[in-house]
């Protein structure tokens, strides 16, 4: 009884052993399998940091360019702004220059006019005079 005590006892261990080697290629694998899924989910967490940082690099960018490009339409319309200033100040100083020799040429002609009015009296007194004199030069002869 001794010998099949031993030997059901043997067979209890090695039922034993082969239980606890079966729970621990259980808990082995559950390990393994938890370190696989931790890997791949730190896997999958470092690919959306680096998509993040990628996106966000590529927006900083986008808005540098949105902000070069803002810059530079705000330059072109402060030009467009200055030579409107500057065609408007040219156009009037032009009108203001054409009144001016508007105003001396009316002058000039006003003088010229005058000038000729005092010609034209001159000379018509000078006739005038030479029309009496040849009259008192005939009045004279036929005395």
């Amino acid at each position: 009884m001794m010998a099949e005590e031993e030997r059901d006892r043997g067979e209890q261990d090695a039922m034993i052993e082969q239980v606890m080697r079966q729970q621990q290629a259980k808990q082995d694998a559950e390990w393994t399998s938890r370190a696989e899924a931790r890997r791949r989910l730190m896997a999958e967490v470092e690919e959306i940091r680096r998509q993040q940082i990628v996106s966000k690099e590529q927006q900083a960018r986008i808005a540098k360019e949105q902000q070069k490009l803002e810059l530079l339409q705000l330059k072109e319309e402060e030009q467009q702004e200055n030579a409107d200033k500057a065609a408007k100040a040219a156009e009037a100083q032009r009108r203001a220059l054409k009144q001016q020799l508007d105003v001396q040429t009316q002058m000039m002609a006003r003088a010229h006019m005058k000038a000729a009015e005092k010609e034209e009296k001159q000379h018509a007194a000078e006739l005038a005079a030479q029309s009496e004199q040849r009259y008192m030069e005939r009045v004279t002869a036929a005395e």
